[in-house]
């Protein structure tokens, strides 16, 4: 019986192939350069969209070196600017550094740091009649305005009877997409044109928010058919703030082209712990100023392409150990620390005027000792620090309260009042059953029995629709569907290229010379399978037997010591056949550090020690090069 693959496994392949095809440009195509860390050209996969690709037409593609620098990329990329917002490539003044001021401004929260000079766009894109926000308020009912704040998952590809009576009858005000929600831009789009119908037509007659998580790397709605960006990682690598203003645009494109006008990005998040099992590649840095530089262009491009930025995971998910998806991390750190790192990125969101700051499940002592609550549910990071001494007056939401780290320690209708108290205005949950039924009659009752007031309920309504009607969620004038474009892939494949870079080079072995023509590759067995069933080989594997090299691959487990320990004795007996030697490690850091595995770097160290060139690649995190300090040649591909 053959096994069913799964969405994940999919998306992790679509990762991969433009992580490989950068990999074989370099392999043959390098340039030493003194400091051994030039930027790198790449192939150009013209208008082949690597979310759904021709494998073909991949491969043609791949053998094509491109020339072309960045400035020429974004010239071609098509504007779609919202009337009053920044040109394509706006710079920015200067993100200042972050510095800790000595007069507090509160008993319990840190002093506030030097404010950032305030960037080119406005507040809203399209001006907001506060007239008309209190006329739509004040024919709302109760049970309306409380819908409105719930944005809520939907079980399927088209609108079932659940999602029709939250919409109708609850007035929830967005819906949340999933890979299992979407099936094509085609599809997207008419969906998305369904739910605006009843929400509208039928409903409280409020536009809904339409969301997801769209990162780029691998966290990315391939699904859609959108365009596949590299990883914020990556982006943060090439440190290029036109390049990232451009993408962030193009993706607001494509978004609204079907009619999803809410991302879920950037993750503002920076990644000071390398074993971190869940930001990792989805940070720019473990920098905060790339991290703030990065993350504003980010923000401004999709905001200028009429999407609505959500910048997460305030205060920031960087330096925690656990998954919050799983259980509630502990972040033991000072509030001047916060002030200096974690905070800064937000500081730079809310000087973009960032549409909505999604706030993290953390539980941190030093910034939630007063409540003694998680931070999504906490008074003094939401209430106190984010809008009190940050001053955002923007929509304020939570991550997922499905997430073990709420759902091990609250009921779900107990986590939504708390939610409301501490300052959240949207509260967000993919879970379905009865779930979002239970969030709105929680709020209800606690409004009934006085808990919450009905003007608090207000103030964060009024929020949404505003943010709303700035946007023109009202009345959208939806481009064209706009899947495939050449100009994106071209911006894809820049943004891949600039990230990639030569870690290491100090034996020349790169780029490997004609003479090393039998090359032996070592695989880890998640990585893309290549253009061939059962040919036994990776998509690298075969684009450089197409560059003219023969190509002997073995492919390891790297999540299983035992089975890279057989794979070692393999592929040292070899090693006489062979010229050189090419291994992929894949998360070798990140196991290494949660469960001391040191399987990958024994294989590479033997390679070495058998005298033949061995090339390492780091397929994942390019935190891997802490295991490989003594391999001679590296390559971070990420």
């Amino acid at each position: 019986m053959r096994r069913r693959i799964q969405p994940l496994e999919v998306l992790l392949l679509v990762v991969l192939v433009q992580l490989l095809l950068i990999t074989v440009w370099v392999l043959a195509n390098w340039r030493a350069n003194p400091a051994n860390t030039d930027t790198l050209a790449a192939i150009n996969p013209t208008a082949v969209n690597l979310t759904a690709v021709n494998p073909t037409a991949v491969l043609a593609a791949a053998l094509t070196p491109i020339t072309s620098q960045t400035e020429a990329t974004l010239a071609a990329t098509p504007t779609l600017l919202v009337p009053g917002s920044a040109p394509p490539g706006a710079t920015l003044p200067p993100v200042m550094a972050p510095t800790t001021p000595t007069t507090p401004t509160s008993s319990t929260s840190s002093p506030s740091p030097s404010p950032i000079p305030s960037p080119t766009p406005p507040l809203f894109p399209r001006p907001v009649d506060d007239a008309q926000v209190e006329a739509i308020l004040n024919r709302l009912t109760l049970t309306q305005k409380i819908g409105q704040m719930l944005m809520v998952g939907m079980p399927g590809t088209a609108v079932d009877d659940a999602t029709r009576y939250r919409i109708v009858n609850m007035n929830i005000g967005g819906v949340i997409f999933l890979d299992r929600n979407l099936a094509g831009p085609q599809q997207v789009l008419a969906l998305t044109t369904e739910l605006q119908r009843l929400a509208q037509q039928e409903g409280a007659q409020i536009p809904l928010f339409i969301g997801w998580n769209h990162e780029g790397g691998r966290v990315a709605r391939a699904a859609a058919g959108l365009t596949h960006f590299p990883s914020a990682m990556a982006l943060g690598a090439a440190n290029d703030a036109p390049l990232v203003y451009a993408i962030g645009q193009a993706v607001a494109q494509e978004m609204l082209s079907m009619g999803v006008n809410m991302n879920y990005a950037p993750v503002l998040d920076v990644n000071r712990n390398s074993a971190n099992p869940v930001i990792g590649l989805r940070a720019f840095s473990d920098d905060s100023q790339i991290v703030a530089s990065m993350g504003q262009q980010y923000i401004m491009g999709l905001q200028a392409g009429g999407v609505i930025a959500v910048a997460k995971h305030f205060p920031g998910h960087g330096d925690t150990a656990v998954d919050s998806h799983v259980d509630l991390p502990r972040l033991d750190i000072t509030l001047d620390a916060l002030w200096q790192t974690d905070l800064h990125p937000f500081q730079a969101a809310l000087a973009a005027h960032v549409g909505g700051v999604m706030v993290a499940h953390l539980q941190i002592p030093a910034l939630t000792e007063a409540d003694g609550r998680p931070t999504s549910l906490s008074p003094a990071t939401i209430t106190d620090l984010l809008r009190g001494q940050m001053g955002y007056a923007g929509v304020i939401m939570t991550d997922d309260l499905g997430m073990g780290a709420i759902s091990n320690y609250y009921a779900l209708g107990e986590a939504a009042v708390l939610a409301v108290e501490a300052g959240n205005d949207l509260l967000l949950s993919v879970a379905l059953d009865g779930v979002p039924e239970n969030m709105h009659t929680a709020l209800l009752t606690a409004v009934a029995s006085g808990r919450l007031s009905e003007e608090r309920i207000n103030d964060s309504v009024r929020r949404l629709l505003r943010l709303k009607l700035a946007y023109g969620l009202d009345a959208p004038t939806l481009p064209p569907l706009l899947m495939d474009q050449a100009a994106h892939q071209q911006l894809a494949t820049t943004a891949g290229s600039d990230a990639a870079q030569i870690m290491q080079n100090s034996a020349g072995w790169l780029p490997l010379p004609a003479t090393q023509n039998h090359l032996l590759l070592i695989s880890p067995a998640a990585i893309n399978p290549g253009t061939q069933r059962n040919d036994g080989q990776s998509l690298l594997g075969e684009l450089l037997t197409a560059r003219g090299r023969t190509v002997t691959e073995r492919f390891y487990d790297p999540t299983a010591p035992a089975d890279i320990w057989q794979t070692q004795n393999e592929v040292l007996a070899l090693i006489p056949q062979v010229d050189a030697v090419v291994v992929i490690a894949w998360d070798a850091n990140l196991r290494y550090q949660k469960f001391g595995e040191t399987a990958q770097e024994s294989l590479v160290y033997a390679l070495l020690a058998a005298g033949k060139p061995v090339i390492v690649i780091f397929g994942q995190l390019p935190y891997d090069a802490e295991r490989f300090a003594d391999a001679p040649a590296q390559i971070a591909a990420a």
